[in-house]
């Protein structure tokens, strides 16, 4: 089974630090990159991935109202909400399959959310 992933981040270096490492260390296909949420929304809606990589704040719009969007528009994958902060925030207990990397956590944390999901 080809894994595959939309990467959404407002800062081009950050994205291509995840493409990279999504690609050459776990053989994950990236199959989109969006740089805010409105093109997080039709990419993801668009590729349907396996899972979704969203940034919690790129301007216009959060990686929060896009999830919300792209769940409306009847994605049901998982998506892995990347952020400065930790945790959930407590307006976003509606979110179904969603996860929480930290930036400062870097890769680590996503590896033990990739390895719990088997890929």
């Amino acid at each position: 089974m080809t894994v595959s992933v939309v990467i959404a981040d407002d800062d081009p270096q950050i994205r291509d630090m995840w493409a990279d490492w999504l690609e050459l260390l776990r053989g994950i296909e990236v199959v989109g990159r969006a740089s805010n949420g409105e093109e997080a929304i039709e990419r993801i809606l668009e590729l349907k991935p396996t899972f979704a990589m969203i940034d919690r704040s790129m301007p216009p719009g959060d990686g929060i109202t896009a999830i919300r969007s792209v769940r409306a528009g009847g994605y049901t994958g998982p998506c892995i909400v990347v952020s400065g902060e930790d945790g959930e925030g407590a307006d976003e207990s509606d979110l179904a399959d969603v996860h929480y990397v930290s930036k400062a956590s870097g890769p680590s944390a996503l590896a033990t959310f990739l390895d719990g999901m088997g890929w």
